[in-house]
């Protein structure tokens, strides 16, 4: 799947329904398409590439898909009910100066599936251990975001995305 520099590369899992439809699909902000159409098909279990120059609309093509910005015209029909969707941005709004300890930003990855009455539980907090322990970041667990390195920050909000269970 091309179009002006946008280039879909993936290898497909054999006899696999695919998971998302692309049909004609164009992407960009406020009705302006900012690439031509993708059609094409992305199946459950595929290793996918999107690559290409800057600003040429992987990310616009991204937010389309993960449903944070609607189409410019086509159409993205995912084969079963749109699943929940884990998404670290390359450049992270927060304020590193709040008193937020690591544990307390994973944690944050737990609360669309948790009530706010309940808090947190031995189950999400084990998730939240987990989570930690993958990116290596068990140690620092309750260490103040304003302290981390800029690698450490990325997998803390990594670890967040892997609480979520996306």
């Amino acid at each position: 799947m091309s179009a002006a520099g946008v280039y879909l590369a993936g290898r497909l899992v054999g006899g696999i329904a695919a998971m998302i439809v692309l049909n004609n699909l164009c992407v960009g902000y406020d009705g302006e398409a900012i690439a031509p159409p993708v059609d094409g098909r992305i199946t459950r279990g595929s290793l996918m590439a999107i690559v290409g120059e800057n600003g040429c609309g992987k990310s616009t093509l991204l937010k389309t898909l993960a449903g944070f910005i609607p189409p410019v015209s086509g159409r993205v029909h995912w084969q079963t009910r749109r699943p929940v969707i884990g998404w670290l941005a390359q450049g992270q709004l927060m304020d590193q100066q709040f008193p937020l300890t690591v544990q307390d930003v994973v944690c944050q990855g737990a609360w669309p599936r948790i009530s706010l009455c309940f808090g947190i539980d031995r189950i999400v907090r084990r998730r939240v251990a987990d989570a930690l322990d993958r990116v290596g970041l068990l140690s620092i667990a309750k260490t103040a975001i304003g302290s981390l390195s800029g690698g450490q920050f990325q997998r803390m909000l990594f670890a967040r995305v892997l609480v979520q269970r996306a």
